[in-house]
């Protein structure tokens, strides 16, 4: 009985650890996209009212206002830095102002890919993973338009899988833990419930 008890309970823990372990990547992979999502739109805020006026393409150079984006790198450093995060200001599908860095140097001047170009300068926001100087992130790209509703840029913020994945583990961990502790629980009576029932029969 007690080895039946104890298989029965192995088991379940199994099956309750493997679908816990898809259900918490879900439900926290989802979470960081919303999260993602909900932070870009707020430190977009923050820059449109840090830089007055539109955003405008004047001669091959993306402006905020009476201000060239390409002088931003410092407030995107100071608002974003501690949220752990990156973020990247373009001008159509070019990098003007970014926090991205290969080495010490600014990946300003390179491109997004086809693919998120094609979606964003068309007037969607994309949401989803993506290689920033080769490093996968969880990624929000958002059109940037000027006075007239014309989309002229994207707007740019992503946090590193790794990081995801690592706080993912940490859940996990702990969900773990609690069903093993339980599991140990329930053997460890199961043995002294059947002891006390076999004891008085032999």
């Amino acid at each position: 009985i007690n080895s039946l008890f104890i298989m029965t309970i192995l088991l379940i823990a199994l099956a309750v650890s493997l679908g816990v372990n898809q259900v918490v990547k879900n439900t926290l992979f989802n979470t960081y996209e919303e999260n993602l999502l909900n932070l870009s739109q707020s430190n977009y805020q923050y820059l449109d009212t840090l830089f007055e006026g539109d955003w405008s393409n004047n001669a091959g150079a993306l402006y905020k206002g009476t201000e060239n984006v390409e002088t931003m790198n410092d407030e995107l450093d100071h608002i974003l830095s501690t949220m752990g995060v990156v973020s990247t200001i373009f001008l159509n599908d070019t990098r003007g102002a970014t926090t991205v860095n290969i080495d010490v140097d600014r990946t300003r001047g390179t491109t997004a890919s086809e693919k998120k170009k094609k979606k964003v300068l068309n007037g969607d926001t994309y949401i989803g993973t993506a290689d920033v100087v080769g490093v996968p992130h969880l990624t929000v790209y958002s059109p940037l338009k000027d006075a007239t509703g014309t989309i002229i840029g994207m707007w740019f913020v992503g946090q590193s899988i790794e990081s995801i994945n690592s706080a993912i583990a940490d859940v996990r961990t702990i969900i773990l833990i609690i069903i093993a502790t339980v599991g140990l629980i329930a053997i460890a009576l199961n043995m002294v419930v059947i002891r006390k029932i076999v004891e008085p029969i032999i």
